[in-house]
């Protein structure tokens, strides 16, 4: 209950505009290297394990560090949740045409393809047995693909019944996202959300 009210709330702010956003140049392998390790915290109790696979080279994100790391942990734990004990997570990093990709996939029993448009709605949590019996508010994937976009970043989800789900995130480079390096897109003001507001 306690999780649900702090996601509503989260929600209600992000409608009214009153999340501070602290955004600078950050490292986004060491924000990446964060959740990773907080996804591992979270998959030792199901007997899964993280597998993570990218570059050490630094690579420079116009980005609130925080609120990024939030949003990868939540989809983390939506991939380690649906996974069955005793098999692996992975986490892809590649960086391509001024964008960094991370990929999440797990292997599960997957979505159904009519699920697929509805997956990022609030409450939404699939119909199936497996579903049902996963704890959460069904909010998760909702707030994390509000944090990308606001980072100027793109998500979407794959998956095939029986075999696997994959969450695809994309971020701009520093260089490729805005000439100011401490810009994240205010999308209620037209206008861009700085550090200094």
């Amino acid at each position: 209950m306690g999780r649900l009210v702090d996601d509503l709330v989260f929600l209600s702010r992000s409608e009214t505009d009153t999340i501070r956003f602290e955004p600078s140049r950050a490292d986004l392998v060491s924000i990446v290297a964060d959740a990773v390790h907080e996804g591992e915290i979270l998959a030792r109790t199901k007997g899964i394990s993280v597998k993570a696979e990218y570059g050490q080279d630094p690579i420079s994100v116009v980005a609130d560090a925080q609120r990024l790391k939030q949003a990868l942990v939540i989809l983390l734990d939506n991939a380690i949740k649906y996974s069955p004990r005793g098999r692996s997570v992975s986490l892809k990093m590649v960086v391509a045409k001024g964008h960094a990709k991370i990929l999440i996939r797990n292997e599960g029993r997957g979505i159904a393809p009519e699920d697929l448009p509805k997956v990022f709605e609030r409450f939404y949590r699939g119909r199936g047995v497996s579903a049902a019996r996963q704890p959460g508010s069904g909010l998760g994937l909702s707030i994390a693909k509000w944090l990308i976009e606001k980072h100027q970043g793109e998500i979407a989800l794959t998956s095939e019944v029986g075999s696997f789900t994959q969450v695809q995130v994309q971020i701009p480079s520093a260089d490729a996202s805005s000439s100011n390096p401490t810009s994240i897109v205010d999308d209620r003001k037209g206008a861009r959300a700085t550090s200094t507001e």
